[in-house]
């Protein structure tokens, strides 16, 4: 998939719509990866979609398929603020942008990195390695944390981060609902985040 190596990097300026494209992590809904940079690429878009090759067994033939490597995510590259409320607006699945806590906006990948990243993502596939070797991690919300929905039917919502795991290993925050204070909700990782200082 598309993929430039101008190396650019910007400033944040409020107030000034920033022009320079740059690349940014997309979340999408589950099982929608190929399907949103399919999209994406109609639209004129770049984006890439780091993939591995695994092989899968049947009672008469082995095959090697492509699996997203980072479930969920798809690099995206975009110009400013309007373009990616457009997209996702307009693209099939894509639902939110991983953020950045330190300014409160999507985070920037550096096109320098996404090329280390990619020439990762080749050497694990000439390896022929099966296992999941290659993750995505943020910042860890602990228990106590104020935190922010920024994604789903709750978004926007301010609480306290109760604990960081789930029922039975769910990947989910549980958080307490202001005044409600014996009422939990599990929410999906992916669409929490710290809030800012002013908000603890």
């Amino acid at each position: 998939m598309g993929l430039k190596t101008s190396d650019a990097t910007s400033t944040f300026v409020p107030g000034i719509e920033d022009r320079t494209p740059h690349w940014y992590v997309a979340y999408v809904k589950s099982c929608q990866e190929k399907k949103s940079c399919e999209a994406l690429l109609k639209l004129g878009i770049d984006c890439y979609l780091p993939c591995r090759q695994v092989k899968r067994r049947w009672s008469d033939r082995i095959k090697v398929i492509e699996q997203p490597i980072l479930p969920r995510m798809i690099f995206v590259r975009a110009c400013g603020e309007k373009q990616r409320k457009s997209l996702l607006m307009d693209v099939f699945g894509l639902c939110g942008y991983m953020m950045d806590p330190s300014v409160n906006r999507p985070a920037i990948v550096r096109d320098s990195q996404l090329e280390e990243f990619r020439f990762v993502v080749e050497r694990l596939n000439e390896t022929g390695d099966d296992s999941p070797a290659i993750s995505i991690e943020q910042l860890a919300i602990e228990p106590g944390d104020m935190v922010e929905v920024i994604g789903g039917p709750l978004k926007g919502m301010k609480a306290e981060c109760v604990s960081n795991t789930g029922r039975i290993g769910k990947p989910a925050i549980i958080i307490r609902l202001g005044l409600l204070g014996a009422a939990v909700v599990e929410i999906d990782k992916n669409y929490v985040k710290k809030a800012d200082d002013e908000d603890k």
